[in-house]
């Protein structure tokens, strides 16, 4: 039975592996990231931590991990699916990579950052029929949500956090006459960064500008932002090239997502 423990506990267990040494001697993809739940299962040695982040109405659980060192030496079961990221700009170490293979984990997709420093003004467009989207649509979003983003490369939220978007006019939507979202993007914004988290247009409405409108738009209302950064699939070139002619390059960031299926 694996120790559970709340967020408080989860730090000092934290600190106990950062404490006296560099960050450069430290392995781990946790860097300071929103973690979703109020309690953690944790598999601990005196030098390694492993952690799953999930919550009661999630499918899939988030591991985290700190290992010291070149000690990977866990052996562990859940009886959930995984999904772990790990950001890097250089390939990743046999150790690790070890890991993975005896617990149980495979290679499934690679999503690379863009950035962007100050979008080109002939790329800002305001977009009158594109709107701030409203809880009556938070049911429409989320069987969009479901139906149309992978659940562990792209990781569709759940309904509070569609909600909790929404209360902070995060998302923004484009409807047909008849109130129906044709597409819609989702950006996080912070002082001085921009993050687009999602932009999608319906399948039967692609190729029809749809996307560079709601990019624009986007684009429009941040305006104030300089830096502005997103995350892309590396199979997915038709995203990539209208990043590319909004103005978005490649940091040269790379996100290798693991997962591990309960079912296999």
């Amino acid at each position: 039975m694996l120790p559970i423990l709340n967020i408080v506990s989860l730090q000092k267990e934290i600190q106990k592996i950062q404490g006296g040494v560099s960050r450069s001697s430290i392995q781990t993809n946790y860097f300071d990231q929103n973690l979703l739940s109020s309690t953690f299962k944790v598999v601990k040695t005196s030098n390694s931590l492993v952690f799953v982040d999930k919550t009661s109405d999630a499918s899939i659980g988030r591991l985290f991990y700190f290992f010291l060192g070149n000690s990977i030496d866990f052996d562990f079961d859940f009886d959930f699916d995984l999904v772990c990221d790990v950001l890097a700009k250089t390939p990743l170490n046999e150790q690790l990579i070890n890991f993975f293979n005896i617990n149980g984990f495979k290679a499934y997709a690679q999503l690379k950052k863009m950035s962007m420093i100050n979008s080109p003004l002939d790329h800002q467009k305001e977009a009158c029929d594109i709107t701030i989207a409203k809880n009556k649509d938070i049911s429409s979003l989320s069987i969009l949500f479901e139906k149309n983003f992978d659940k562990f490369s792209e990781r569709p939220p759940s309904i509070g956090e569609i909600e909790s978007a929404i209360k902070n006019e995060e998302i923004y939507c484009k409807f047909d006459n008849f109130g129906n979202i044709l597409g819609f993007y989702w950006n996080r914004n912070m002082k001085f960064l921009s993050e687009l988290r999602y932009l999608f247009v319906i399948n039967n409405c692609r190729g029809l500008g749809i996307g560079k409108e709601l990019l624009s738009s986007y684009l429009f209302n941040t305006s104030k932002i300089n830096r502005k950064q997103l995350w892309v699939l590396e199979d997915n070139p038709s995203a990539i090239n209208l990043y590319m002619k909004y103005g978005y390059r490649f940091d040269g960031l790379v996100d290798y997502i693991f997962i591990r299926k309960n079912n296999q």
